[in-house]
């Protein structure tokens, strides 16, 4: 196995948000090593901030993959019927047994994304039931209303994320990577104003 200096990144997170830049460049890495993982067929299933680690470069490793998932057509949730993965950064359509595919993680993203911006998961409730209501039912916290000047292109971007139709995602990993990466150069430029 492979042997690295670093930690998790829900240890860096900690409860609190992570500034706009640092937020970002971990996103465009991390959103980066999962396109190419798509890119190879394979699917994650269980993408939160405890399976990845920052390495002490800055660098992003994406941990505990589960038995390896082809991304196919209407895959189906697990084998034998269970639903596999960390409740609170499920997609609506896991929670549901559901076919999944890519865009089910892209809404993980969304939650490990929103979660480096607030410091706290999207969606979570008091109980489990409160928690898959929430996920498959209501939508996030406004993060324009926590976050003062966070750019409302950064917003849309992580609202399209967390939609809860696959359909009305981002239809692939590489394509959230650019929008990004354009966000994150976007958003150097100004702070250099």
């Amino acid at each position: 196995m492979e042997n690295f200096a670093g930690e998790t990144l829900s240890s860096v997170i900690a409860g609190k948000g992570l500034p706009l830049q640092t937020a970002l460049g971990y996103a465009v890495r991390i959103a980066d090593a999962m396109a190419s993982v798509h890119a190879a067929g394979i699917l994650h299933g269980d993408l939160k901030p405890a399976n990845v680690v920052i390495t002490q470069d800055g660098g992003v490793r994406i941990l505990h993959f589960g038995p390896p998932k082809l991304i196919e057509p209407a895959l189906p949730v697990s084998e034998n019927g269970k639903i596999v993965g960390t409740l609170i950064y499920m997609s609506p359509e896991q929670l549901q047994a559901k076919p999944v595919d890519a865009r089910s993680e892209v809404f993980s993203f969304g939650s490990v994304l929103f979660e480096m911006l607030t410091g706290w998961p999207p969606f979570a409730g008091e109980t489990l039931l409160a928690t898959v209501n929430a996920i498959v039912y209501q939508e996030p916290l406004s993060l324009s209303e926590t976050i003062p000047d966070l750019p409302s292109e950064l917003e849309h971007l992580v609202l399209r994320c967390l939609s809860k139709d696959p359909q009305d995602r981002w239809q692939a990993m590489s394509d959230l990577r650019v929008a990004l990466e354009d966000l994150r150069t976007e958003s150097r430029t100004r702070l250099e104003r």
